[in-house]
């Protein structure tokens, strides 16, 4: 969620308070927790609706799940989440592109291996990810945690170190 101070968290919030309450539990249960996440809520000056009608809350509900998985993607992509982004059931394909000419109009730079800040490694890793298969990259390690083509997740390889590498298939699967 980009906005804390947005209708999103205070939506969000409001469904917590509203579970709460549904909560079968002590009685005194939804009361106690309530008025600690008010508390909290309040102390960040955040709006809390009383409460959402049914048709609101439905589409209110879908649209912040939109925007939390737009924050997980975007939070994948720029490095903010390493390793977080995974391809699964990729398939080697001819290079649709040329890969350094690629990076360079995509990401402005066309170094695509050696030490990086770790925030720019994995924004890169990232993006190598998401482009393997147009650009038959099946391999990418990045702080010593390698992505492959075959897996499609990230796995621990390696001590920490900031080095990207990358491979490039040199022929289609």
């Amino acid at each position: 969620m980009t906005d804390p101070a947005g209708p999103g968290l205070g939506i969000a919030v409001r469904g917590v308070l509203d579970a709460l309450e549904a909560f079968d539990a002590d009685a005194d249960f939804p009361e106690i927790r309530g008025r600690g996440v008010l508390g909290a809520v309040q102390l960040q000056g955040l709006t809390i609706l009383d409460k959402l009608a049914a048709p609101e809350m439905a589409s209110t509900y879908a649209s912040l799940g939109l925007e939390m998985n737009f924050a997980a993607a975007a939070a994948a992509l720029t490095g903010e989440e390493p390793g977080a982004l995974t391809c699964l059931g990729l398939a080697i394909s001819a290079p649709s592109a040329d890969l350094v000419s690629t990076a360079l109009a995509e990401l402005g730079t066309a170094v695509l291996s050696g030490a990086h800040p770790i925030a720019r490694g994995w924004s890169i890793s990232s993006w190598l990810v998401a482009h393997a298969s147009g650009l038959a990259v099946d391999r990418v390690t990045f702080d010593g945690r390698t992505w492959t083509m075959d897996s499609g997740t990230w796995s621990q390889t390696g001590p920490p170190d900031d080095v990207l590498s990358r491979h490039q298939a040199h022929s289609a699967a």
